[in-house]
């Protein structure tokens, strides 16, 4: 803020251009929006400073308007970039509620999640534990479980077949075969032994290089890789049977043609 020589009015002003002198025989009137201005009680030199302090704001025809007329304009104008800055303020604390109660659902709904994850970490683990306990039991089952005897099964083997199947006759090791892995499916095949006479029945297929002996598939459980020779004895009237498996066809062909 600067101020003219004593021997001159002069208006104070934050403006960059400086103060604005006048002729003397002014007298300070007040201050609006920061500067302070001095008249002599004339209308027309208020014009003169108003117009010298504002510019292009004041026209010619506001030049009529009293003292008191331009210090309500300027306080309303004032009044009113208030009121606008108020709005402002007020919409921007609206914004800023928003964004709060925002972040505030979004903790809640964080906090329900780490819930359910806790919650499910915890189902987990009691299943895991169950687990634990069912497998420890299982393994303590098996241990007490003596295995079962292969020849116990060669036996039950034996008499079941010779119980319910007497017209077959069981050759070199097919017991033991069947004990080992072929008890599921060993009955089948022998049992349609029974009804045969003669030519035998597919899947039945005539062995290649012997004429009396047939051939046939039998699962073991898992694939076909068992096999069932048969042969009918004329002179007892018994089915002679040989149970082995794929792997060992060529030595069971080589000992069936020397039978």
């Amino acid at each position: 803020m600067t101020k003219a020589s004593a021997s001159s009015s002069v208006i104070y002003s934050n403006s960059p251009s400086g103060p604005i002198r006048e002729p003397a025989g002014f007298s300070p009137s007040g201050h609006v929006g920061g500067i302070i201005f001095f008249v002599n009680g004339s209308n027309d030199a208020l014009s003169t400073v108003l117009r010298n302090v504002l510019g292009d704001q004041v026209t010619e025809r506001d030049s009529h308007k009293t003292l008191g007329e331009y210090r309500a304009e300027l306080i309303a104008t004032e009044l009113a970039s208030a009121k606008a800055r108020e709005a402002a303020l007020r919409v921007e604390i609206a914004r800023l509620k928003l964004e709060s109660a925002s972040a505030a659902d979004t903790q809640v709904q964080i906090e329900g999640l780490r819930l359910a994850v806790d919650l499910e970490r915890e189902a987990r683990q009691q299943a895991d534990l169950a687990a634990a306990d069912a497998q420890e039991l299982l393994d303590a089952a098996r241990q007490d479980r003596p295995p079962p005897r292969v020849g116990k099964i060669r036996e039950e083997i034996e008499v079941v077949l010779a119980a319910l199947i007497p017209k077959v006759r069981l050759m070199r090791d097919s017991l033991d075969v069947v004990a080992a892995g072929f008890s599921v499916g060993l009955y089948r095949g022998p049992a349609k032994l029974r009804t045969a006479i003669g030519r035998l029945p597919p899947p039945w297929k005539k062995l290649k290089g012997l004429e009396q002996w047939w051939e046939r598939h039998m699962s073991d459980g898992q694939d076909d890789a068992g096999r069932i020779y048969v042969r009918f004895s004329t002179t007892d009237r018994i089915w002679d049977v040989l149970i082995s498996h794929k792997s060992e066809q060529s030595r069971d062909i080589t000992w069936l043609a020397r039978q």
